[in-house]
């Protein structure tokens, strides 16, 4: 038998995401990171989705790394 009114404290949560990279100078402009091309430090870096919509941005950090967490899916 099946009882929809009994609530079991079961509940689904949307996973989240992250998206990140590096952003570094090119020097040979192969669009490949090469040893010795070094991170860009203070690169801001928007977000936006598939419509164009902006979502958030972020600045680079001395590596050149970063990273949008906590992403709807």
């Amino acid at each position: 038998e099946i009882n929809l009114s009994v609530d079991a404290g079961i509940y689904a949560t949307t996973p989240k995401s992250s998206l990140g990279d590096r952003v570094w100078f090119d020097v040979n402009k192969n669009g490949i990171q090469d040893n010795g091309e070094v991170g860009a430090e203070g690169v801001t870096v928007t977000l936006y989705d598939a419509s164009g919509v902006f979502i958030r941005s972020t600045v680079t950090t001395a590596t050149g790394n970063y990273i949008f967490a906590d992403l709807n899916a």
